[in-house]
């Protein structure tokens, strides 16, 4: 058997016995490779791709259903300490009724979470315009003021009495002017 075996070969050409040795040491994933070469070409390389992704979004849908089921096991554990009765649920129902009773009786933390968020966004907005449209950032009033401040202190060689300087235009603002 041998024998035949190395006959044959010495009568193939190099390609050929190339080849052949090159499926012995890469196994099956040169065949693997070239069943999907010659998959693309019959099918065109668009069909190729699009066949492959799918069967890829159908094992992330797989293992997804896997992951959200630990996701609510560990957000369930995790409000436990709060809410025993999802254990209840839990046992009952299902974790996935347990979890939709999760959601439902955080609904009104997250609207008041929300609430409190768009109240500091309206606060810091009005903020920041009133900062922008105040008196000390006009260009005549904050060279003035820090022109004076520069003199007296170094007259007096007294913080506070350069910084008084300031307190007018920062409490009273455009009702002096």
């Amino acid at each position: 058997m041998k024998q035949k075996l190395l006959s044959k070969l010495k009568g193939a050409s190099w390609y050929t016995v190339a080849l052949i040795l090159i499926f012995i040491l890469a196994g099956l994933e040169a065949y693997i490779g070239l069943e999907l070469f010659s998959l693309m070409e019959l099918l065109g390389a668009s069909t190729f791709v699009i066949a492959y992704f799918a069967m890829m979004m159908v094992f992330l849908e797989r293992v997804g259903r896997k992951f959200s089921k630990v996701f609510m096991f560990i957000a369930i554990i995790a409000a436990l300490p709060f809410a025993f009765e999802l254990m209840l649920f839990v046992e009952v129902a299902g974790i996935e009724v347990a979890y939709s009773c999760l959601l439902i009786m955080l609904t009104p933390f997250t609207n008041w979470f929300v609430n409190i968020i768009e109240r500091i966004k309206v606060f810091l907005s009005n903020f920041i315009s009133l900062i922008q449209n105040h008196q000390i950032l006009k260009t005549k009033i904050y060279l003035s003021h820090a022109v004076m401040c520069t003199f007296i202190f170094a007259l007096t060689s007294s913080l506070f009495f350069s910084s008084i300087i300031w307190v007018p235009i920062l409490m009273f603002g455009d009702k002096i002017i």
